[in-house]
């Protein structure tokens, strides 16, 4: 009898907690039919049959199980279940969340949304609203909505208290994933920092000029140019393309770029494949189709994985440089700063023009300094002659 295990969706997974059965205990199914829906540290996927069968669940929906466990069954005619039900890891099971009954008006940002471990941080949208602007910490309200939601009598009763609470909430598994991540890396990888100031006029020329047509190109923005010139100079730059394994230095058999998206309660950087064969129009699409995805949590495990390096960017919050920590099995991560007005030496007089910094950690088990340096001269060089690649 086929087993239904607990599927590994990235490298960082560890265990995963059932949202849904999508199909009844006993029911015939055939292969290919979705089975159940599966929330891991960063997205949530649906598992689907391998074969025809009646559907024997073992573990309940809103369990956690650790990767590989059994969590149901595939019965053939006449084949009668195992009796052992797959352990939860670690706490009791916890309900999924009930559909808010609250109606709320619209708001310009996403609700707060959290899985089954995570009922502190579900938040109605006017519950959100009311919160800004009576200027309520939702950390420290308690949600007397369903299933632990916070609502508009909540806010109100907290802006009411004539002393706030201050109040220790558990992080979430996406907190404590990236959490362990970040100590793994810094502690475990010998990071290296290149750092340079690229002239950006002849890039916000380009820009400006490649957004008037073809109309896919009318959302084009200096990410998506940093996501084309880091491709082109790591296919000019092989090194870049390898990582550190146990088994040894693996050379990734494409060019992959991660892009670090913000989350309301977290990051997690998706990967666009191929990208030094992809023109600007299908850059453009393919880093919108996953940013979305990212912001609803619908990432698939190819989504996550092979990158040969990634790219965060905090230009849109004014930084004018950062340093960032590698995001492992990853080689090399690009820090990237505002593009802003700085004085410039041209043609032997100071002028200002727009300018960006870029930051380059590296793996020295990996990459030397001299690997770095090339590359940051062929990223810089791409980025102040896009005439030559867009």
């Amino acid at each position: 009898m086929p087993e239904i295990r607990m599927p590994k969706l990235s490298d960082t997974m560890e265990e995963g907690t059932i949202l849904d059965w999508l199909k009844p205990d006993g029911s015939q199914v055939r292969r290919g039919d979705l089975l159940a829906e599966i929330s891991s540290d960063k997205a949530s996927f649906e598992i689907g049959a391998e074969r025809d069968g009646r559907l024997h669940i073992m573990a309940p929906k809103g369990s956690a199980h650790a990767i590989g466990a059994v969590i149901g069954q595939l019965l053939a005619d006449g084949e009668l279940p195992l009796e052992t039900q797959a352990p939860p890891q670690g706490a009791s099971p916890q309900p999924v969340p009930a559909t808010p009954t609250e109606t709320a008006a619209p708001s310009s940002q996403p609700t707060a949304s959290a899985g089954p471990a995570d009922q502190r941080r579900r938040v109605s949208p006017l519950a959100k609203k009311l919160a800004g602007e009576m200027g309520v910490d939702l950390e420290s309200v308690t949600g007397s909505g369903p299933g632990g939601l916070v609502v508009r009598e909540d806010v109100e009763s907290a802006a009411a208290a004539p002393h706030a609470t201050i109040s220790v909430v558990p992080p979430s598994k996406m907190e404590q994933a990236i959490a362990k991540r970040m100590v793994t890396a810094k502690a475990t990888v010998p990071h290296f920092y290149v750092g340079v100031e690229v002239d950006m006029a002849a890039a916000l020329q380009a820009l400006a000029h490649l957004r008037k047509a073809p109309s896919s190109l009318v959302t084009l923005t200096v990410t998506h140019l940093l996501i084309k010139a880091c491709a082109s100079a790591v296919a000019v730059h092989p090194r870049m393309n390898r990582s550190w394994q146990t088994s040894g230095l693996h050379n990734n058999p494409s060019i992959n770029i991660g892009l670090a998206v913000a989350l309301e309660d977290g990051l997690v950087a998706p990967v666009l494949h191929d990208a030094d064969g992809m023109t600007l129009p299908e850059i453009v699409a393919e880093t919108a189709r996953m940013v979305h995805n990212a912001q609803a949590g619908t990432l698939r495990e190819r989504d996550l994985q092979g990158a040969s390096l990634t790219i965060s960017n905090l230009g849109m919050f004014e930084v004018d440089d950062f340093t960032a920590i590698i995001n492992v099995p990853e080689a090399a991560i690009l820090a990237v700063g505002a593009v802003k007005e700085r004085a410039v030496i041209k043609h032997g007089a100071a002028v200002a023009s727009p300018t960006m910094r870029l930051n380059l950690s590296c793996d020295h088990r990996v990459i030397y300094g001299a690997d770095a340096a090339r590359f940051m001269q062929t990223l810089r060089s791409q980025l102040e002659q896009p005439e030559t690649w867009t």
